[in-house]
């Protein structure tokens, strides 16, 4: 999930809220959300790179109170059947030209597969792509669908309110890179979020100093193209 997308993935398995002041033994206190703390179990914790980690632990919450108290913020169904309705009329025109294509390379993989000289590894890597091909042809479901409008409406609400700027594109969706960064700010001077130490607050503002490359823009086309994506232009 995402971007934002929004670091979902490995995380929220971590995120533990506390209703005392109490900390589970082997779990450190990262910081409070709204008043809640939350920590991290090092022994649970599969991603590697701490930054990536904390934002995950520390936004997700933030960013799921910011959409409970401003309905504009939240994904409405109409938007929702837009994104679904749209991924669906691209997969059919994807399967048109390519599904000839991704059925005659699942069958050379199944005779890889039965082919006792297939060694472990390549046999690893071929089911890996087949599984990769067979999500291809079964095409998204509406989860999918709820998933990009969702990150989409939150990501816009917040460009909106926070003076625009950069945006940044990642696997996971369209990130208001700049205004991301305003908000986290903001929350911080009221007080909605609070870091546990200094050295955690760095880690959590490194990505906005990380070299991005070309995903990271101003460029007014492609943000006009964030503003107004294709699929919520369906009639």
């Amino acid at each position: 999930m995402t971007g934002m997308h929004l670091f979902t993935a490995g995380i929220a398995s971590t995120i533990v809220f506390l209703a005392s002041g109490n900390l589970m033994l082997g779990r450190e206190q990262v910081g409070v959300v709204h008043g809640k703390p939350v920590v991290r179990d090092p022994a649970v914790s599969s991603d590697d790179d701490l930054s990536t980690e904390l934002r995950g632990l520390l936004l997700l919450p933030l960013i799921d109170k910011y959409r409970a108290d401003h309905p504009s913020a939240r994904v409405s169904a109409d938007e929702i059947q837009r994104c679904w309705d749209w991924l669906r009329e691209s997969h059919e025109k994807s399967l048109r030209t390519d599904k000839q294509g991704w059925m005659e390379r699942l069958k050379v993989i199944d005779r890889e597969l039965a082919n006792d000289k297939t060694s472990a590894d390549a046999r690893s890597l071929l089911r890996g792509e087949r599984t990769s091909i067979q999500i291809r042809i079964d095409g998204p479901d509406r989860e999918s669908a709820r998933y990009i409008a969702d990150q989409w409406k939150f990501q816009r609400t917040i460009y909106d309110k926070f003076e625009g700027g950069r945006i940044f594109f990642q696997q996971g969706g369209t990130e208001a890179f700049d205004a991301m960064r305003k908000w986290l700010e903001q929350s911080e001077k009221k007080g909605d979020i609070v870091f546990e130490t200094p050295a955690i607050r760095a880690a959590v503002f490194k990505y906005w100093s990380q070299d991005h490359g070309a995903f990271l823009t101003r460029d007014p086309k492609q943000i006009k193209a964030f503003l107004a994506p294709e699929w919520l232009q369906k009639p």
